[in-house]
């Protein structure tokens, strides 16, 4: 009787403290956000190292090396073609603005035609009309009017702002690359420290270490599987000659780590210079292969490779992707899986808040089974009491 009093409170005091640890999360991101993304880096090209290390027989140092320089490569290719349409895109800035409000002209008709047979069908959704009054919806050019800002857009991709951004991705960048070499550096002794700590009493960090694992496969598959997303986008805008094809490949391949929402912004910028620089067909061609393109691997190809093996539901990893996304920015949202990972295992290694883990998890038919069981032995017992 006096565990049942105890555990409501003790439920109550962990999720205070998780509201505390999230608002301390997010307070600090400006140096949680870089050691994550060092953490996860060294996680993804760990299998290299050991690749290297145990098939090649290289030395650790040099494998080492080699695994850093493979980084570096990759990471050099995207900056190569970023840093190369960039300057073509700000020679270009006031064409696109121009295109862009000759565009909503040539739309603006269209759209408030189509408004018009709306508002005349207001009556069947319960929607009076008032005779004799003016109509105070504004028409589509109108709001174009009120909400674009032909300054606001060419000081967004002017040469100021970029660098700037450029600057700062940069600084942060080399802090992650330090932490990543570390971590790699030191990886060897990473199970047998695992031992120790048991050894000394202390929390058996086995589920971690196993986890870890789990979230290495699962930027493995992510990794291959955004690859063949970015092919694809690149090969589609080049047939539909959209311009910087290799661009958007890239940024779909970067933006598909970010579960959901990243396929859809990932579309939305070649659509939409589609639709300004070549018409309104090319532009509807387009979003239908990257839908085409998205729902294939998102439906068949991911569900193949990844399947149910991580033990989140996907409700729980668009919620995370938002969650992660308010902590921590856009390096939330490309780390939310493998985050929501690790707060899976810490909520299983807490008696508390152990139901948590549960409720979060994708459950299983054997689990169902076992819980209908269990549903019919409680209802057994309960008649039981009464009688």
């Amino acid at each position: 009787m006096s565990e049942s009093k105890h555990k409501g409170p003790n439920v109550l005091l962990s999720l205070a403290c998780v509201v505390v640890v999230v608002a301390g999360m997010k307070l600090s991101s400006e140096v949680c956000v870089p050691i994550a993304m060092g953490l996860f880096l060294g996680v993804l090209t760990l299998p290299i190292l050991n690749f290297l290390n145990y098939k090649w027989k290289l030395p650790r140092a040099m494998a080492l090396i080699l695994t850093v320089l493979c980084v570096l490569l990759v990471f050099g290719g995207i900056i190569y073609v970023v840093s190369g349409v960039i300057p073509k895109i700000q020679d270009n800035a006031e064409v696109y603005a121009s295109r862009i409000s000759k565009t909503a002209t040539q739309y603006s008709t269209a759209i408030d035609k189509q408004l018009e047979k709306l508002a005349n069908y207001g009556h069947y959704f319960g929607i009076e009309q008032v005779e004799g009054e003016a109509r105070k919806m504004p028409t589509f050019r109108e709001l174009f009017n009120q909400y674009w800002d032909t300054e606001k857009f060419l000081s967004l991709i002017g040469q100021t702002a970029i660098v700037e951004r450029f600057t700062s991705i940069a600084s942060k960048s080399f802090f992650v690359m330090i932490l990543m070499i570390f971590f790699l550096s030191e990886s060897k002794r990473y199970g047998s420290k695992v031992i120790s700590v048991i050894r000394e009493h202390g929390p058996d960090l086995r589920r971690i270490q196993h986890s870890g694992k789990d979230i290495q496969t699962y930027l493995l598959l992510k990794t291959a599987v955004s690859m063949l997303t970015g092919l694809l986008a690149w090969v589609t805008c080049e047939l539909m000659n959209i311009e910087f094809a290799l661009l958007w490949g890239v940024v779909a391949f970067a933006l598909n780590f970010v579960p959901v929402i990243g396929s859809i912004i990932a579309a939305a910028p070649p659509v939409a210079l589609a639709l300004i620089m070549n018409g309104f067909w090319p532009a509807v061609i387009v979003l239908a292969a990257y839908l085409a393109i998205n729902i294939t691997i998102g439906n068949v190809v991911e569900p193949k490779l990844l399947g149910d093996s991580f033990g989140i539901s996907t409700l729980v990893v668009i919620v995370s992707v938002l969650v992660w996304g308010y902590i921590w920015g856009i390096a939330g949202m490309f780390l939310a899986v493998p985050l929501t990972m690790i707060v899976k295992v810490t909520l299983e290694n807490t008696p508390e808040l152990r139901w948590l883990a549960v409720l979060i998890g994708t459950g299983s038919r054997a689990e169902d089974d076992e819980n209908q069981r269990f549903l019919q032995h409680l209802e057994a017992s309960e008649g039981a009491a009464k009688e």
